[in-house]
């Protein structure tokens, strides 16, 4: 990301970013840096998830919500696999503001 250590800190206490923790490592997901997303959208749906732990907010992004299923109804294949989507599948689509309803229904659980 091009980011120095004071930026990543800097990130994580304003809520941009999370990691994940494990004994004394701390690992910050990859898909900050990945170019499919765009990480300015990835940074106002992980401020939407607010102050949720790490593991939360890992678990949000990942795991397939039927509310972000593919718009129109499912395709042939779709339905094969089932059409529940992962905030970050909607966000490689376009869907960023249906992801970021689906974060503020997760962090108000």
């Amino acid at each position: 990301m091009g980011w120095s250590a004071d930026d990543v800190t800097r990130a994580e206490l304003e809520r941009r970013i999370f990691s994940l923790e494990s004994g004394s490592v701390r690992a910050y997901p990859a898909f900050y840096t990945d170019q499919t997303y765009a990480r300015e959208q990835l940074e106002a749906i992980t401020i939407a998830l607010a102050d949720l732990p790490g593991g939360s907010k890992w678990i949000f992004f990942t795991l397939p919500k039927g509310s972000l299923a593919t718009p129109g109804g499912p395709t042939e294949d779709e339905r094969e696999e089932g059409n529940a989507r992962t905030p970050l599948e909607a966000l490689s689509h376009g869907d960023f503001e249906a992801v970021m309803v689906a974060a503020a229904g997760y962090y108000e659980r």
